[in-house]
């Protein structure tokens, strides 16, 4: 399969969604077979089927507060850009991801992190709407790189889930389960986890190994600072370096490639070491 090919196709999948109200409530039923959902408001009202993406459909989010926009057209209903609205869980993350965007006013403008470097704390959702924190990462060896969905470059960021989706499999094939491969995205305002879990599925990363992440954009901003990645707006897409790192199982940077061409091999020979 070539992923060169796929760029235009999943460009497609992603340029679908529609601003709407935003709205607040409880998935109180979810079908993921139609991409149908209910939702009980605050107030004791029932809206259903709203439909969603397929994404959404996937982590169902039944029983769980959510977030998203409301579009109408006659008789149809849909939920679009939908993220968890759990607040007691969003303070927490926000109190992990204090330190992190303090951290990173304070570097300078040309630092950010190298060999034998800690990979910071930084609490951010995955494709699946879970939390998920650095330090459990830390606790494996991580593969930690960068992409968005909607990135129209077959050299940047299709090349990188190719690549990350490379050497999930053959990392898998080796037995090598407490890896992990981890790609969060430079574009929170789209990808939200329905998004990432489309993505995901479409690009070969749809495994527990995975975790495609995004959330608040400062922290992520704040995240890119650090490691080192550069972003700015043109012409209607991002514009981006690229840094990929290893870290070890106590989150220690034992490899960092700058550069779109990283090399997969080079992170899978490392990571075979830290196998023996």
């Amino acid at each position: 399969m070539s992923w060169t090919g796929l760029t235009l196709p999943i460009l497609l999948l992603f340029l679908t969604s529609a601003s709407g109200r935003e709205i607040r409530g409880t998935i109180t039923e979810s079908e993921p077979a139609k991409q149908q959902v209910s939702l009980t408001l605050e107030s004791g009202k029932t809206l259903g089927p709203l439909e969603v993406g397929s994404g959404d459909a996937a982590i169902g989010y039944e029983n769980q507060e959510i977030v998203g926009d409301l579009t109408e057209s006659g008789k149809t209903m849909r939920l679009t850009h939908i993220w968890p609205d759990n607040q007691i869980l969003a303070n927490a993350m926000a109190g992990v991801n204090r330190s992190l965007i303090r951290n990173a006013a304070t570097l300078g403008r040309n630092d950010s992190l190298v060999r034998g470097d800690y990979l910071p704390d930084f609490a951010l959702y995955n494709q699946r709407g879970e939390p998920v924190y650095s330090s459990h990462l830390r606790k494996s060896p991580t593969v930690l790189t960068f992409l968005f969905t909607r990135c129209g470059d077959p050299n940047m960021c299709p090349a990188t889930a190719a690549r990350l989706s490379e050497l999930g499999d053959r990392a898998a094939k080796a037995g090598w389960d407490q890896a992990r491969f981890v790609a969060v995205s430079f574009d929170p305002e789209y990808d939200t986890p329905g998004v990432l879990h489309q993505y995901g599925e479409v690009m070969g990363m749809n495994t527990p190994s995975f975790e495609l992440l995004t959330g608040d954009p400062e922290a992520i901003e704040a995240l890119l600072r650090l490691v080192g990645v550069r972003t700015f707006d043109e012409d209607g897409t991002i514009v981006h370096n690229l840094v990929t790192l290893l870290t070890d199982s106590h989150g220690r940077i034992v490899l960092r490639q700058d550069g779109s061409r990283w090399s997969a091999d080079a992170i899978y020979e490392r990571l075979e070491e830290m196998n023996e």
